[in-house]
């Protein structure tokens, strides 16, 4: 099954969600690896050129190359939010966050959730408001990626 969109219940927060057939522990080595994330990103923008641990722990930083608009930049991020094997979120020079959170089903099945988390200060909106417009699906499609690398399809 393809990961949905859904409706966070938060104002400036746009998630998606999938269920991978895979523990939690097999899901979150992809996601706390710096290196694999452009296997998996679905917007397009992640360029390699990684630089950090190659497991993220809360308080890791890490840099990517990133290119938008045909404008190449290097993004560097931040671990803020950690639980091992449930719940990493980073954000870089913009207090928005990137997070995934992790839902045990059963042995072999996780709900995987990802978030753009916009709550930021009035004066960044405008960087949010750009973001909420490709966002979704970025999110969706870097979940349906996710499932297919954890599930070897």
């Amino acid at each position: 099954m393809k990961s949905q969109i859904i409706d966070s219940g938060i104002d400036r927060v746009k998630s998606a969600r999938v269920v991978i057939n895979a523990p939690a522990s097999q899901i979150f080595a992809v996601i706390d690896n710096p290196y694999r994330h452009s296997e998996i990103d679905g917007s397009g923008m992640i360029k390699g050129n990684i630089t950090g641990p190659l497991e993220l722990v809360l308080g890791s930083k890490f840099g990517v190359g990133m290119k938008q608009f045909g404008i190449p930049y290097r993004q560097y991020n931040k671990v803020v939010e950690f639980k091992k094997d449930e719940l990493i979120a980073w954000n870089n020079l913009s207090p928005s966050r990137w997070r995934y959170q992790l839902v045990k089903i059963d042995e072999n099945s996780t709900e995987v959730t990802s978030s753009y988390d916009g709550r930021i200060p009035l004066l960044l909106h405008w960087y949010a408001n750009h973001e909420f417009k490709w966002a979704p699906k970025a999110l969706s499609e870097t979940l349906d990626r996710l499932k297919g690398v954890v599930e070897g399809n």
